[in-house]
């Protein structure tokens, strides 16, 4: 059938879609990194705020036992 169609009539075939498929595994590529780069960053994170957490756990049960010594409120 094509070739008994003026070429006037013919719809032009998609232009080849290389270079917006490029883009958008550029993007993919660039959104994994970040990932992995913030997943590193929550990691360092959540270290400290365990190591902050005991600590702030010490220093409340140490400044209640001083409060409840009746040496030290006297």
């Amino acid at each position: 059938m094509k070739l008994a169609t003026p070429p006037e009539q013919l719809v032009p075939a998609p232009a080849s879609r290389g270079g917006e498929e490029a883009a958008a595994r550029e993007q993919i590529d660039r959104l994994g990194r970040e990932i992995v780069s913030l997943q590193a960053k929550v990691t360092d994170v959540e270290d400290r705020y365990g190591v902050d957490d005991l600590h702030l756990s010490v220093s409340i049960s140490y400044a209640n036992s001083l409060l409840n010594n009746r040496h030290v409120c006297e």
